[in-house]
């Protein structure tokens, strides 16, 4: 059995030996050249994608977001269900004399319009009309209905310049108050 022997406290304490840690200039460099690698990657894919959608932006790819229906296939629809209720855009924003809230709202990927409407009063009737299309029309049957919002149905807005028109009446009005818009040309 072997014995250590300890040394003499005049020589110090017994020196280190150095371990070699996980990192140093290696790893660094491997780091480096990890990033610039995909960055330029990056780079190449971000490029490429451009130039193929605007060569061809009726070509779908992976990343392209897909709705229900287009046009005329949209007409008597459910704007949620059809999904065109996603990044659609206000073509008009207003409050009747009634105190209801409304909106003419326009997905493009759908081509087709709907009215978002809040605080309309139970009986209050609706339409939505794009010339050409079938009229959608509904009826407010209860105040929760419009808690927060009621929508109508879809109808095809085939191209800029044509006019959707919305018209609610209030139970108690004698006359429909309309309003209306169109994709700007």
């Amino acid at each position: 059995m072997a014995r250590w022997k300890a040394l003499p406290a005049e020589l110090g304490p017994a020196p280190c030996r150095r371990v070699a840690r996980p990192g140093g200039p290696r790893l660094l460099l491997t780091v480096v050249v990890s990033a610039a690698l995909g960055s330029g990657v990056t780079a190449v894919v971000l490029r490429a994608q451009p130039a193929k959608a605007a060569a061809d932006p009726a070509t779908p790819s992976a990343t392209t977001f897909h709705v229900g229906c287009t046009s005329s296939a949209c007409d008597g629809r459910d704007p949620g269900t059809m999904l065109c209720g996603v990044g659609p855009e206000t073509l008009l924003q207003t409050q009747t004399p009634a105190g209801a809230g409304a909106e003419i709202r326009y997905n493009p990927l759908c081509r087709a319009a709907w009215a978002r409407l809040w605080n309309v009063a139970p009986g209050t009737a609706v339409r939505l009309a794009v010339s050409g299309h079938p009229v959608q029309r509904m009826t407010v049957r209860h105040a929760r209905d419009s808690d927060p919002f009621v929508y109508t149905p879809l109808v095809a807005l085939p191209g800029p310049g044509i006019p959707v028109r919305l018209c609610l009446t209030a139970p108690a009005a004698r006359h429909p108050s309309c309003y209306s818009a169109a994709l700007p040309r």
